[in-house]
């Protein structure tokens, strides 16, 4: 049986939900930060521009933020390069010279890797060796298919050591492409990392052939890894979301093939938290083969989350978490790579990723012929949404009122806490609780009426009935939660 302690239950998924009776769930994107892009091109080897096929974290002893994120030269060959940038506060940004690495004839940049792609920098502390203490997963781009992936060691996040053996074994069936992500994974003290692969040929719903979907792989030592598996595809639904989708911005799109729209998944960040692991997919609504290769098509991200990283729910009806901004916007036509990390700053949390003014495909981008063109007058960059804590989804009420009753659950002492939104004014809301037996009867002390109603906005509001402020002794045996919403959201609860 769950027990609930300090890990706050969060309504992304049903694990805890046991009946909702007239209320709904919805899903909260994210606020785009107003001075958006916080990374643009500015140095001359940020040719095309910076985007964040990397990590941003915050330095838990300063509390420096950190950034590594990629350019890409077209000027050196179409080539890859990783770059570190600094912020006093996650929105100023500055690039240290370091002197490591020559660009025309001068080291004076922030380049800490040269032909290395997609970086995912992990900072493991616990690691004995003060060498390994900071890991990095990055693709070689030598054009090569599938494509080699290594794994960096670093003392320091910036001078880095490359372990020459490749990552990933390439065998079949399913062959990491130019995309991976990985994470650390305190549940089960191993590292993870979902490398893009290409699935579904042969299977009547992919129609016409294999699509980018998600895989998985495990290793204990960051150097041995798994064979990666398929975790995640594509279905129907989201082939009639993207042509849903690529119908609204028609306008956008250099190609339109109707018939190929297809919904595929270009890659994907897994995040630990609060007991669950949520994703951020980087969904391709293909639009067509374009004519100069591959297709093309826009993107933006979707919520998922798992309790065992294999099973994969959706978030929001499938809409978009963090969309697209409007047209001739940075982020206009593709939303590609959050971070691989959250940063928790105060009472939020702060998402960083690419924004694009073009599709995959625009021809005035990848035609050699025009690629002289570049780089464009509106570059993209790296942009900012922030969320409040817990707040990806919360379980709501109107006027009329509900609630939702949690399954049975054991807990270790203390006080109930919540993390929710009652309206205030003429016509104000409430949050009341109440605790339930085996057979569902409210608890002496503990009913709905016997609690002093919450109305405000509090991520952390302890709860207080008219003669107890603590829970029961934890020796009354199993309770479930009902709490009861008017004109209110909920976001999580826990026991502490």
């Amino acid at each position: 049986m769950r027990t609930v302690g300090k890990q706050r239950q969060l309504f992304v998924d049903d694990e805890i939900i046991a009946s909702l009776d007239h209320v709904r769930r919805v899903m909260h994107a994210p606020a785009k930060f107003p001075g958006n892009p916080v990374l643009a091109r500015q140095e001359p080897w940020e040719y095309l521009m910076p985007y964040i096929y990397g990590t941003v974290m915050r330095d838990p002893d300063t509390g420096l933020f950190k950034m590594w994120y990629n350019i890409m030269t077209l000027n050196e060959g179409d080539t890859w390069h990783l770059c570190y940038a600094t912020s006093p506060d996650g929105i100023h940004w500055e690039r240290p010279r370091l002197g490591l690495f020559d660009f025309q004839g001068s080291k004076d940049n922030n380049l800490i890797e040269r032909g290395l792609c997609a970086p995912t920098v992990l900072y493991t502390p616990w690691d004995s060796d003060t060498r390994r203490q900071y890991k990095m997963l990055a693709g070689i781009s030598t054009g090569a298919w599938p494509e080699p992936w290594i794994g960096l060691f670093s003392a320091d996040g910036i001078h880095w050591q490359r372990n020459p053996e490749p990552i990933f074994p390439t065998g079949k069936p399913f062959l990491p492409g130019d995309e991976a992500t990985a994470m650390w994974d305190p549940y089960t003290g191993r590292y993870v990392a979902f490398p893009k692969v290409h699935a579904g040929a042969g299977q009547t719903r992919f129609g016409r052939g294999k699509r980018r979907s998600v895989g998985i792989s495990y290793s204990d030592d960051f150097i041995h890894w798994t064979m990666p598996e398929l975790v995640f595809t594509p279905d129907e639904q989201d082939d009639e979301n993207t042509a849903r989708r690529n119908a609204r911005f028609r306008d956008r799109l250099s190609v339109d093939h109707p018939a190929e729209y297809t919904a595929e998944w270009y890659n994907m960040n897994v995040h630990p938290y609060e007991g669950l692991y949520l994703g951020l997919v980087s969904v391709f609504d293909a639009s067509g083969a374009a004519p100069y290769g591959n297709q093309d098509g826009t993107m933006h991200i979707q919520l998922v989350s798992s309790r065992d990283l294999r099973h994969w729910q959706r978030a929001g009806n499938r809409e978009p978490f963090i969309e697209l901004g409007a047209a001739g916007a940075w982020d206009g036509e593709q939303i590609n790579g959050a971070s691989t990390e959250f940063v928790t700053v105060g009472d939020e949390i702060w998402i960083y990723y690419s924004g694009y003014p073009h599709t995959h495909q625009d021809e005035t981008f990848w035609k050699p012929e025009q690629a002289k063109g570049f780089p464009r007058l509106l570059p993209g960059g790296v942009g900012l949404a922030k969320l409040r804590l817990d707040g990806f989804v919360s379980v709501d009420a109107d006027k009329k009122g509900g609630s939702v009753t949690t399954h049975p659950f054991q807990w270790e002492g203390g006080r109930l806490w919540l993390n929710g939104v009652a309206a205030t004014g003429e016509i104000g809301g409430e949050i009341t609780c109440e605790l339930l037996d085996g057979p569902g009867d409210a608890l002496p002390g503990f009913t709905r009426e016997d609690c002093i109603p919450f109305t405000g906005d509090s991520v952390r509001h302890p709860v207080t009935w008219q003669h107890q402020a603590g829970l029961p002794a934890p020796a009354v045996g199993p309770v479930r939660l009902r709490v009861h919403l008017k004109r209110a959201q909920l976001f999580s609860f826990w026991c502490e």
